[in-house]
C-alpha cells in the first residue's frame, strides 16, 4: 500500500503525501531488504523529477532504480520502467552516448517479454535515440500501435508527448498537435497534474492556443479520444473509408465522430478541418 500511495502522489501534485509516504516506503523496503520497492519509489520519484525538469535529480533517482538487477517479476518491479525512463531522462540531459547504451540493455528485455505494453516501451526507447526523424516516426508508429492493445493509458500518453515533442521540432506542427492534444486528454482522465501541466505547455508551444474557435471557445483538446483518433487520421489523408478500416469503425460511425468534430472546432467539412489544422 506504501509504494502505491507513493506511486499515486508523483502522479498527482500532493508533495506532502509524496514525501510522508516515501520516507515510509525507504523505512520499511531497507529494513526488509525489499528491492522491488526500493526500484518503485525511486522511479516515483524520478518521475516526478523528470516531468518538473529536474533532470539531475531525475537521473539519480533513476539509476539507482535501473541499476536493481531485474527481478524477474515484470513491468511492476519498477526496474525495467525505471530503465525505460531513465533512457528519455538522458536524451533530454544531451547525453545521447549514455542514452544509447542503456538503450542496448533495455530493449532485448522488453522485446523478449513480447507483452503489449513491453514492446511499446521498447519502440519508445528506439524512437528516443533514433538517429533520423524518418526512424523516430517509425518506432513512434509502432509504440502506438502497441500502445492501442496494452491498456495502459498513462504509459500511452507519455509517449504522445515525446512524439508531440518531436513533431515539433521537425516543424510538424498540425501532426504535434494532434498527438499533444491527445496527452492532454489522457494526463486530464488520470488527474496526473505535473503531467498535465507539461502536455498543455507543450500544446501551447505549437499553437494550441490558437485552436479554439470562435463561435464555440473549443479546442482539439475538446475532442475526445477517438475523434482525435479520427482526425488524424483524415489529416493524414485519408477517407473515411479507410479511416474505418485503420480503426476498426464503420464508416458511418467515423461520419459520426467527424460531424461532431466539425460541430466542435467550428469549421465545415474536411477543407475546413484540414485550413483549421495548418494554422
Amino acid at each position: 500500500m506504501a509504494a502505491l500511495a507513493v506511486e499515486l502522489a508523483a502522479l498527482s501534485e500532493d508533495d506532502e503525501v509524496l514525501r510522508r509516504e516515501a520516507a515510509r516506503l525507504r523505512n520499511l523496503a531497507g529494513r526488509w531488504g525489499d528491492r522491488r520497492r526500493l526500484a518503485t519509489l525511486d522511479r516515483s520519484l524520478g518521475l516526478r523529477a523528470l516531468v518538473e525538469g529536474r533532470l539531475e535529480a531525475a537521473i539519480a533517482s533513476l539509476a539507482a532504480a535501473a541499476d536493481v538487477p531485474f527481478l524477474g517479476r515484470g513491468l511492476r518491479d519498477g526496474v525495467l520502467t525505471a530503465r525505460v525512463d531513465l533512457v528519455e531522462a538522458l536524451v533530454r540531459s544531451g547525453d545521447r552516448d549514455a542514452a544509447v547504451v542503456r538503450s542496448c540493455g533495455i530493449q532485448p528485455l522488453l522485446s523478449a517479454m513480447g507483452t503489449p505494453l513491453a514492446l511499446a516501451l521498447a519502440a519508445r526507447v528506439a524512437a528516443l535515440v533514433a538517429a533520423t526523424d524518418e526512424e523516430a516516426d517509425r518506432h513512434y508508429g509502432e509504440a502506438l500501435e502497441a500502445h492501442a492493445a496494452a491498456g495502459d493509458p498513462f504509459e500511452e500518453a507519455r509517449t504522445r508527448l515525446l512524439r508531440g515533442e518531436q513533431l515539433r521540432r521537425s516543424r510538424r506542427r498540425r501532426e504535434a498537435r494532434l498527438e499533444l492534444a491527445s496527452s492532454v486528454r489522457l494526463f486530464e482522465s488520470l488527474a496526473a497534474t505535473p503531467w498535465l501541466t507539461r502536455a498543455s505547455e507543450e500544446l501551447r508551444a505549437c499553437g494550441g492556443s490558437q485552436l479554439a474557435a470562435d463561435d464555440a471557445g473549443a479546442s482539439l483538446v475538446s475532442l475526445t479520444a477517438q475523434e482525435l483518433a479520427v482526425v488524424r487520421e483524415v489529416a493524414a489523408g485519408r477517407s473515411n473509408r479507410e479511416v474505418a478500416g485503420a480503426l476498426f469503425l464503420s464508416p458511418r460511425t467515423v461520419e459520426f465522430h467527424l460531424s461532431n468534430v466539425y460541430r466542435k472546432l467550428g469549421v465545415r467539412g474536411r477543407t475546413g478541418l484540414v485550413s483549421r489544422l495548418r494554422t
